[in-house]
């Protein structure tokens, strides 16, 4: 029996009597598992942004690159629990964390490993009307537009100097195959 607990996922309005006496599973994951293994899910579901300010952070990942916020809870420590995540997929946020320390503000703008390697990419479904649009909206892209075997991208770097990369796979190649 799995007792009827609200969460995020799951909420309160949904434990009702009518799953009192039943036996719940909810599953998340990508891949069932299989039949005598126990339920397991994990996911990457938090990545760390720090930033100088937390309203600077959030007005670039609203206003121009288009995300949503998904939290914004002010803590009794003065502390700021801030995240947004892209459209339709909340489940993948990105904190907006406010450097309080010596060592997260030797950070700032040096997350990436150099002029190589972004932080994190993020996948269009559209490159090109993505790219114009932040490109009309100030994104400082660092490069033009590559198209490789495994999609099309572009570099960019945040307002604090981090690397980041936006990318449309080619889904040919994700599945194994290249299209030449």
């Amino acid at each position: 029996m799995v007792e009827c607990t609200a969460s995020r996922f799951f909420p309160m309005e949904a434990c009702n009597e009518s799953l009192r006496g039943v036996d719940v599973v909810l599953y998340l994951g990508l891949f069932p598992p299989k039949p005598g293994e126990p339920l397991m899910k994990s996911a990457i579901t938090h990545v760390f942004i720090t930033v100088d300010d937390h309203d600077k952070g959030l007005d670039y990942y609203e206003s121009v690159l288009g995300f949503n916020r998904t939290w914004d809870v002010a803590m009794d420590n003065g502390w700021r629990w801030l995240t947004v995540s892209p459209q339709g997929h909340e489940t993948c946020n990105i904190v907006i964390n406010k450097a309080s320390n010596d060592a997260e503000f030797a950070i700032i703008g040096n997350q990436s490993a150099g002029d190589y390697t972004p932080v994190f990419i993020i996948e269009t479904d559209d490159f090109q009307a993505q790219y114009e649009d932040w490109k009309a909206k100030g994104v400082n892209f660092v490069e033009e537009p590559m198209t490789m075997p495994w999609g099309i991208m572009a570099s960019f770097r945040d307002p604090w100097g981090n690397l980041l990369l936006l990318m449309q796979s080619n889904p040919h190649f994700t599945d194994g195959r290249i299209d030449v």
